[in-house]
């Protein structure tokens, strides 16, 4: 039985979203920690670049959370709680692999975190107020 507020379809493929999530996390940690020289030209600043990429990880990380029924201020907490450790972790582990650990990287993975669960938080507000709407 699906969670109130959460369409059937996500309900019942949640498990396919977490694994497309984790998927999603492992090809981010793989591209993050490329040799310099193996690293493709974006044609993109650095920082978009790290906007862009946070922006994807956060909001679909909202959404697996969304899809298995995490209350709005868990969802929140975790999404608070995981996020940045993750980025420092990804960016302190870079010059093993003879990239750069830049402060400022983390600082744009938080400015693409923080848009994208804004966003989500917004969206989720107008689905139920729409639904809510629908019912009445």
């Amino acid at each position: 039985m699906p969670m109130q507020g959460i369409p059937k379809t996500i309900y019942s493929h949640r498990r396919w979203l977490l694994l497309a999530g984790v998927a999603l996390f492992a090809a981010a940690l793989a591209a993050t920690h490329l040799p310099p020289e193996d690293v493709p030209n974006f044609r993109a600043g650095d920082k978009t670049l790290h906007v862009i990429g946070y922006f994807v990880l956060a909001a679909f990380s909202w959404g697996v959370l969304w899809a298995y029924g995490a209350p709005t201020l868990r969802r929140l907490l975790a999404l608070a709680a995981f996020l940045p450790v993750w980025a420092a972790a990804d960016e302190l582990t870079q010059p093993f692999f003879r990239r750069t650990a830049d402060l400022d990287d983390w600082a744009a993975d938080m400015i693409g975190c923080a848009a994208a669960i804004a966003l989500a938080q917004l969206a989720a507000l107008a689905w139920g107020r729409l639904r809510d709407k629908a019912k009445s």
